[in-house]
């Protein structure tokens, strides 16, 4: 069974150092001059042991390397130390674990118990072309055979050809007037799915895509927003399929990079923390060290790369939230979030803006965390005060919005479809301080509004009022 590719040719420009280090691209292979090395013990190239370890069946390994030429073939180890990580990097150890020469193809078998990364490197005795290679794993480990459905917001589907998968496109406006449960229509010769817009914006649209997951039976869904290499999916789907007991509920989350910048983690997960969303475990992914930090995921996956049991969203869908719904689905999660290197994909930030970071984060603290929220609330409240009311009022004006249309409660927020409903123009010292003082005593009182949306829950999150929103008919 296959776990992973190793691929050796970058999809653009910039990005060579995540698949391979040394050598030169040339029609998807990688060419080596006689003592020329090959360090594959890339961000693509290396395998995740220690993830396969806790949370799989696998624990042998197969690895086939094909090439022509003579060469020197030795795969490594990687273990992280005890030793504070510096500057975005983990320190580490690493050892040889074999070492062949071979001409045409190297194989390798190896165990996961040592944990860390695996890795190789080529070293040409004579002109070498690397094709490639193949991380494998025996068949029997395979416990679930999961079809998962790519839901694709907004960014071009991905070239798959997988009789595993679907692929549904949503974009294109917010026109719902003709959405009903049959608003999809194949485009011809491209095996996608198009979807049109739901008008609730990406949480609408999110939801649109896993209703209809369900529809044809997927088991996963994978949010995706962003460009990305389909041997990320195939190596998603590898380990859903290896999943151990009591690890079925898990999605994979996928790190965010930005073509900017391609070989550093943007993201590599969110968190929750005073100032709403926040992104976790940033660093570089071009060395060992950076990608051992990397591989340490947030608590929840961004929308960018997502894959998750259709099963357990379906139990509880996100929000009507309009922008800004990975945290509160996120927090919600069944399963844990498992994070490993070799899956992400190049998007830009999600650029949700203050007023929904404030909104959603009121009801994220006070409703989904806990019921008695308001103390958070406050507390976040002040700090956004104290930072931005000298020089940074307008910002300051769309957080006072957002968490006066939190306390507005469920009701709002429904009738609003998840858009924004205060919008205050004075932005002078007094009048916004003014403000702040007047919802800073509000907040004291929130403990009814959270028991609205504790109580309002099933109503916004429930399959069957989602069906009803968007086609205006009842499940």
């Amino acid at each position: 069974m296959e776990l992973s590719r190793i691929a050796v040719a970058a999809p653009f420009a910039g990005a060579e150092t995540l698949y391979h280090r040394g050598g030169r691209e040339e029609n998807g292979t990688l060419l080596l001059r006689a003592g020329e090395t090959a360090d594959l013990r890339t961000y693509f190239g290396s395998l995740d042991t220690q993830l396969l370890l806790e949370k799989t069946t696998v624990r042998y390994l197969t690895l086939r390397l094909f090439f022509a030429g003579k060469a020197t073939v030795t795969l490594y180890r990687t273990i992280p130390t005890e030793k504070k990580a510096k500057k975005c990097r983990r320190q580490y150890t690493e050892y040889i674990v074999a070492q062949t020469e071979c001409d045409g193809e190297a194989r390798f078998e190896a165990d996961v118990f040592g944990g860390g990364l695996l890795g190789v490197t080529v070293t040409a005795s004579d002109d070498v072309t690397v094709y490639g290679g193949v991380w494998e794993c025996s068949d029997r480990c395979a416990r679930l055979a999961p079809r998962i459905g790519i839901i694709c917001l907004g960014c071009t589907p991905p070239d798959l050809d997988d009789p595993r998968m679907h692929i549904y496109s949503i974009g294109g406006g917010a026109d719902t007037d003709n959405a009903d449960n049959t608003d999809t229509a194949a485009i011809a010769d491209t095996g996608v799915t198009a979807l049109l817009s739901s008008g609730y914006g990406e949480c609408g649209d999110a939801v649109r895509g896993i209703l209809e997951c369900v529809r044809k039976g997927d088991t996963h869904f994978l949010l995706l927003r962003g460009e990305v290499d389909p041997n990320c999916i195939r190596r998603a789907a590898a380990i859903i399929s290896v999943l151990s007991v009591g690890f079925e509920n898990c999605g994979i989350g996928g790190a965010r990079m930005d073509k900017s910048d391609p070989c550093t983690v943007a993201s590599n997960g969110y968190r929750f923390g005073k100032a709403g969303e926040a992104a976790a475990r940033c660093g570089a992914a071009t060395d060992l060290g950076g990608m051992l930090w990397s591989r340490e995921g947030g608590e929840y996956g961004g929308w960018h790369f997502l894959c998750a049991p259709v099963r357990s969203a379906v139990a509880a869908l996100p929000m009507p939230l309009y922008a800004g719904g990975a945290a509160e689905f996120g927090m919600r999660s069944e399963g844990e979030t498992l994070f490993t290197v070799g899956i992400c994909a190049w998007a830009e930030e999600s650029e949700i803006g203050d007023y929904y970071n404030a909104r959603n984060g009121g009801i994220v603290r006070g409703a989904v965390l806990t019921k008695k929220g308001g103390g958070k609330n406050r507390r976040s409240l002040l700090a956004a005060y104290f930072k931005c009311a000298i020089r940074r009022r307008d910002k300051l004006v769309d957080i006072l919005d957002g968490y006066n249309d939190y306390l507005k409660g469920p009701k709002a927020l429904l009738e609003s479809g998840g858009n924004r409903v205060t919008v205050t123009k004075k932005r002078g010292f007094f009048g916004v301080t003014g403000r702040f003082i007047k919802l800073w005593f509000r907040l004291f009182r929130s403990k009814r509004v959270n028991a609205e949306y504790a109580a309002a829950f099933s109503d916004l999150t429930s399959a069957s009022s989602w069906v009803e929103r968007l086609t205006g008919e009842s499940e």
